[in-house]
């Protein structure tokens, strides 16, 4: 029984996210963008700053002074934001963060392609080779923005960490 609306949880509003039905595709959505952002993060870590920000600078969308701070910042906001949607904290917010990011990084893409350049996106750090900018990249991109708007739309769902934490209180 959904306490909100006082009707069986099958039927709760799908904006609360309290369907089973719901929850699951809320949870494929937060899974999907947590997962892009912990491996994008961890990559560009793992490929350093001084390649992060050879990548930034090849976009020519970033203005110079702010590609440094850019390459070191980041990969550790993505990180975090990646847990924060994996474990259902913070869920709304963590979303919103995280759709603002997808939304700047597809523009940035289009930005590249519309230009006919050449280059690596960076996206994952060379995960997966050279990842030249194309419509996969730009199309991947909207892909996760999808999911994280889901998330910011509808929430955590009954299987984030928050909404657990809320019915042991209440």
């Amino acid at each position: 029984m959904n306490q909100e609306t006082q009707q069986p949880d099958s039927m709760a509003s799908p904006r609360s996210g309290g369907g089973w039905t719901m929850s699951s595709v809320l949870l494929a959505a937060r899974l999907l963008a947590a997962g892009a952002l912990l491996l994008a993060g961890y990559f560009k870590m793992q490929g350093g700053p001084v390649a992060f920000m050879l990548s930034i600078e090849s976009l020519e969308v970033v203005p110079e002074f702010l590609i440094a701070p850019s390459a070191y910042f980041l990969p550790w906001f993505e990180i975090l934001l990646g847990l924060t949607l994996l474990l259902g904290v913070w869920t709304r917010e963590s979303a919103i963060l995280a759709s603002g990011l997808f939304a700047v990084f597809t523009a940035a893409l289009i930005s590249v392609l519309a230009r006919g350049m050449k280059v690596d996106c960076g996206c994952f750090g060379g995960m997966f080779g050279e990842a030249e900018v194309s419509l996969f990249t730009i199309g991947r991109n909207v892909v996760f923005l999808v999911a994280s708007a889901t998330a910011a739309v509808w929430g955590g769902g009954r299987f984030a960490i928050e909404r657990v934490r809320s019915f042991s209180s209440g």
